[in-house]
């Protein structure tokens, strides 16, 4: 009887990392196709109806849309957008990092909430003393131009080049390994990229 038990157990196990592997495959290969998908076109920049900056609405700095290199930070309304904007802080290291490549590199704060929370975030980001410009796209700009963006947060953080390539994708903040490759893709860029056709 107990070594009926065992099998029946062994089998509840086998049957349990069978589907475990199936679902990781299938993980792994829909994450493949939404980098290729991010990938398969340029990424077009519009003209955004509210920046703000330090509280106050702004006309969109030129510098935003003349730098080498771009890293587009997209909260849409699969994320918490008040959650990101409360954590907006936390980009100032890279802002002063960025401070020191002779403006080559900007960062696209862009949030597109539910029109419902629309009034909610601009609230939230006019009374925050942020001192970069954050984009409120409240009619989607953004997201019409740019369609091939998957739906996947994973793959809302990506910096782009001047002719609007993807050339990294992944959020710096979110561990050392991506800060690091984020640093260093940006700094073999702007030595060598740019010549070489990256």
């Amino acid at each position: 009887m107990a070594g009926y038990a065992y099998l029946i157990n062994i089998m509840k196990l086998s049957f349990v990392l069978i589907v475990l592997f199936f679902l990781l495959s299938c993980s792994s290969h829909s994450l493949e196709n939404d980098y290729k998908q991010l990938k398969s076109s340029r990424i077009v920049f519009p003209n955004y109806e509210y920046v703000i900056k330090n509280g106050r609405e702004i006309v969109t700095p030129s510098k935003l849309n003349s730098t080498k290199l771009k890293l587009i930070v997209f909260c849409d309304s699969t994320n918490c957008n008040k959650c990101s904007i409360e954590n907006i802080y936390s980009w100032e290291r890279l802002i002063e990092y960025a401070k020191t490549l002779n403006n080559e590199l900007s960062y696209h704060f862009i949030y597109y909430p539910k029109e419902s929370d629309i009034e909610d975030v601009r609230l939230t980001l006019t009374l925050m003393a942020f001192d970069y410009p954050i984009i409120l796209d409240s009619l989607g700009k953004f997201r019409a131009l740019n369609p091939h963006i998957p739906t996947n947060s994973l793959f809302h953080t990506f910096l782009v080049n001047e002719k609007g390539n993807v050339i990294m994708v992944g959020n710096p903040l979110s561990n050392t390994e991506t800060y690091t490759l984020f640093k260093k893709t940006v700094e073999d860029y702007l030595s060598n990229g740019s010549k070489n056709g990256f």
